[in-house]
């Protein structure tokens, strides 16, 4: 697993920035009141996000592979690597503004630079929730590495582009449009709990959906699909009772990355439904 220790701390640096916004505190005032700021605003931060995380993720990325010695893992570093950038980078901006989590001002925080005064169940959440959407967002890369390792990597820096570009722009325009929102939220906090909606409050196709999704999600994402992937990679025999080992050797790549979409997405819709239900705006509108 060396060769993959950056890809790793990638996805680990996502999710410890997945409450971007959540951490200034009403500070967001001073963009909202600055006409145009708010794109400039977002832009800053990811640059700023892969400034950090970039350098050193790339270091250990390629000294990892170099050190190691093991050489098939070069396409799936060079294509996975800018994937996981440019996805972690959209992700952080795009779920600061559509899963806030308010805390304590931070002229208003204790001596303890790590504590935020926000509620630790929920920026938990939200962190689990980046440490399955950053990898989701490599898979077309790894796709393509599967079929052709150049095409893998060229696949991975297209999409990574893409990623920051395109989930940046949603999260800008999010940002005017419900800057507000946010602000209100970070000032007054959220909804007394007696008030605020509950997975029951759901409509009953999706209390069934987010139900099932969190009993089965772990069978396609683990031993469907991330147990036979390692095993493949690391050329272990056997196939057990994993799908994809039994099929045709042409079929087992897209099956093993159809089963890992698959319990992303189940995972996904567990976790985003409930939290847009209690979002500020559904709170709001019911």
């Amino acid at each position: 697993m060396v060769p993959f220790a950056g890809l790793i701390a990638i996805v680990m640096a996502a999710a410890s920035s997945a409450n971007l916004y959540g951490a200034d505190g009403t500070a967001l005032w001073l963009t909202l009141m600055t006409p145009g700021a708010e794109r400039a605003d977002v832009r800053g931060r990811q640059l700023a996000w892969l400034v950090v995380v970039g350098p050193a993720a790339v270091v250990l990325s390629l000294a990892g592979t170099l050190v190691s010695g093991q050489a098939w893992a070069w396409p799936w570093v060079l294509g996975l690597l800018p994937a996981l950038l440019g996805g972690a980078a959209g992700l952080i901006v795009l779920l600061g503004v559509t899963s806030l989590v308010p805390g304590t001002d931070p002229h208003k925080r204790g001596g303890n630079p790590l504590s935020t005064g926000a509620d630790e169940t929920a920026e938990t959440s939200v962190a689990w929730l980046m440490l399955l959407a950053v990898p989701a967002t490599a898979l077309p890369a790894a796709g393509a590495i599967l079929l052709h390792p150049w095409a893998g990597i060229a696949t991975g820096v297209l999409t990574g582009a893409l990623s920051a570009w395109g989930l940046g722009r949603i999260a800008h325009r999010r940002l005017e449009n419900h800057g507000i929102d946010l602000l209100n939220l970070m000032k007054h906090g959220p909804a007394p709990q007696a008030d605020k909606p509950t997975t029951a409050d759901l409509p009953i196709q999706h209390r069934i959906g987010v139900t099932i999704s969190y009993l089965i999600a772990w069978l396609p994402l683990f031993p469907q699909g991330l147990v036979p992937m390692v095993m493949k990679i690391f050329g272990i025999e056997g196939s057990g009772w994993f799908l994809a080992l039994h099929l045709p050797p042409i079929w087992q790549w897209p099956t093993i990355v159809f089963m890992i979409a698959l319990g992303l997405l189940m995972y996904g819709y567990a976790i985003l439904i409930p939290m847009r239900l209690s979002s500020p705006s559904s709170a709001t509108t019911s």
